[in-house]
């Protein structure tokens, strides 16, 4: 994993210049998971935009997608050089075009009686599956969201990035890289109370600094020895790996159990219930096997939900 960087001491970079088509494939919406609010200031996401600066094995990275009316993406990457070709090869993943599974899906009408998934197929037909390189950002993203509202993780992670962050480049010093692993893997108890993390979370994110050296590793092995090798890692429980798995290295059967709204999401789509658990989620997903984490997108991607009664969701628990 890289080095925390200094803007007076950012090795030399390569750059490059790439279309691909993209067909039905919207990467923006597929790509949603991978900023954290509208002030994330690591990544842009707009209707026609995706401008993200991350840590590469060796150095700070920056990808840019554009789409033009024609449906070709047009991508722009930057990282040092012992990065670029290995970044280069994984753009179709990031794309979201090696999302080989999508076609192939067929919702069984047994299965969705109401046709709420059915009907979600057709609102989020862009969405696909990714594989991104930014694992270590992407792992902090989910436990920042670890058993606490979206706003109080949003807050967090732009307060993390204003205070411990490194501008990418000189010339733009708005776009933060997050702090390297090692500096997260060494923050003061202080400095995390400041930026509203619990103590749990707290000691899980430096457990992410600590062992973020070996995500990229991991994500050539297959996804059951992936969540073997993690399930190992204290405070990392199914919620995020789960989540990690799906959203970071296209697993389309990941499940992540103890999400507080999921349950409710899936049992009121596919049995009209307004609430429910896990037991009877993974029940109701069984016959999507092996796209149950996919199913779970185009459910949450549509909206389809249940109206919320219960209170604001408390700021710690066990791992997830």
């Amino acid at each position: 994993m890289a080095p925390d960087h200094g803007s007076s001491a950012i090795p030399e970079r390569r750059t490059a210049s790439l279309e691909l088509a993209l067909g039905e494939v919207d990467p923006f919406r597929s790509l949603a998971f991978h900023r954290l609010g509208q002030n994330d200031r690591a990544t842009e996401r707009r209707r026609d935009r995706f401008d993200k600066v991350f840590r590469g094995p060796s150095g700070p990275a920056r990808i840019v997608i554009e789409t033009t009316a024609e449906g070709v993406a047009r991508v722009e990457l930057e990282s040092v050089e012992a990065d670029h070709d290995r970044l280069l090869h994984a753009v179709p993943g990031i794309l979201g075009l090696e999302d080989g599974g999508h076609a192939s899906f067929v919702v069984p009408p047994e299965a969705d009686p109401r046709r709420v998934l059915r009907d979600a197929r057709a609102r989020v037909r862009g969405l696909r599956l990714v594989r991104v390189p930014w694992l270590y950002e992407l792992l902090v993203l989910i436990v920042l969201q670890q058993r606490v509202a979206y706003p109080d993780a949003m807050q967090s992670h732009r307060w993390l990035l204003r205070h411990h962050g490194t501008p990418y480049s000189e010339g733009d010093p708005e776009r933060l890289l997050f702090p390297s692993p090692l500096r997260l893997s060494r923050l003061a108890p202080e400095v995390f109370r400041q930026a509203g993390i619990d103590r749990e979370r707290a000691e899980r994110l430096r457990t992410v600094g600590r062992i973020a050296r070996h995500l990229p590793r991991l994500a050539a092995l297959p996804f059951d020895e992936v969540r073997a090798t993690l399930r190992k890692v204290k405070g990392l429980g199914p919620w995020t790996l789960e989540h990690f798995l799906g959203a970071g290295l296209g697993d389309a059967d990941a499940v992540p159990t103890g999400d507080y709204w999921y349950p409710h999401t899936v049992a009121y789509a596919l049995a009209g219930l307004e609430r429910s658990d896990d037991a009877h989620m993974l029940t109701l997903l069984e016959p999507f096997r092996p796209n149950r984490y996919r199913a779970l997108l185009w459910l949450a991607a549509a909206g389809a939900k249940p109206v919320r009664h219960g209170p604001r969701m408390k700021k710690a628990g066990p791992p997830r």
